[in-house]
């Protein structure tokens, strides 16, 4: 029972302790109860050591409150007119007091404030690794160019083409079929020939630079083509030869890209096999086969 009663009184043990000095009306134990309740849990763990010290002192109307804070080692005192005894005048001296220690407090603060809390220790990492927007897997893309055949007499033809790659990395698979129709002027008449033609090849595109890209095709084809002479006089007959030719062709040159759209130009060079001549009396045949050479402006777009 002892130890319980020992206790109990250290746990009832005040945090402010107040006295009064020639104050009539005033009572000390109530202020003290009133500003205990008012200070709360603020003077509770600053009152560790030693209960907080207030002196009331009364000189006619005026009130002293001397006030000590044992943790701020600080004397405070604030003087106010106090009327005549009335009721509540306890609790309102209570708040006064409660008011002075509270001042100090903050004051300490402004000139002392606290250490903002310490943030966490950054766990250094690299820069993220650049994000490469996916391109597009498929693409199909039209073209039309101009060729010139037969360079000993050239023959201009106009071609119109159509590819579909998928991209395999900076490589691309190529599927293509084109037609192409031309013709060559002579003496005897007019030369035309009319060729339709089915392939595969590889391509290649370069890194981009913005919008800017260089792109190459190697392609094999093979070619059906129609050779009809239109005789320029009746002195002349013409006549219609047809053959399959096999062609290999190189294209390379830059691209524009818009998000999907590719607009681009391109020079081409070929070889067209085995000889294939249209015979002309009395004047230059019409090589078909043989080098060639051409350029044209190809549009894309890119499927996903």
């Amino acid at each position: 029972m002892a130890v319980l009663l020992i206790g109990r009184a250290a746990a009832a043990a005040p945090t402010v302790h107040v006295q009064a000095q020639g104050c009539a009306g005033i009572d000390a134990p109530e202020v003290e109860r009133l500003l205990e309740i008012e200070l709360g849990p603020l003077a509770a763990p600053r009152a560790t050591v030693h209960p907080f010290q207030v002196a009331l002192a009364c000189d006619g109307a005026r009130l002293r409150m001397t006030a000590r804070d044992p943790i701020l080692d600080r004397q405070l005192v604030r003087d106010v007119a106090i009327g005549p005894p009335e009721p509540g005048r306890d609790r309102t001296i209570a708040l006064l007091v409660s008011q002075v220690f509270l001042t100090a407090w903050a004051e300490e603060f402004l000139e002392h404030p606290a250490p903002p809390p310490r943030a966490p220790a950054a766990t250094p990492v690299g820069p993220p690794p650049p994000q490469v927007p996916a391109g597009p897997t498929w693409e199909v893309e039209a073209g039309a160019a101009v060729r010139g055949r037969d360079w000993a007499a050239p023959a201009r033809g106009e071609g119109l083409g159509l590819a579909l790659s998928r991209a395999a990395g900076p490589l691309r698979v190529l599927a293509t079929a084109g037609f192409e129709h031309g013709a060559a002027d002579r003496s005897a008449g007019t030369v035309l020939w009319t060729m339709g033609e089915l392939g595969v090849g590889l391509g290649w595109w370069s890194a981009r630079r913005g919008r800017v890209a260089l792109a190459a095709a190697l392609t094999g084809t093979a070619a059906y083509a129609q050779v009809h002479g239109e005789a320029g006089s009746a002195a002349t007959d013409g006549g219609t030869v047809r053959g399959v030719l096999g062609q290999v062709a190189l294209a390379a040159g830059p691209r524009l890209l818009w998000t999907r759209l590719r607009l681009g130009a391109d020079l081409q060079i070929g070889v067209a096999f085995p000889g294939a001549t249209a015979r002309v009396s009395g004047d230059r045949d019409v090589a078909m086969a043989g080098v060639w050479a051409g350029a044209g402006l190809t549009v894309g777009w890119g499927l996903r």
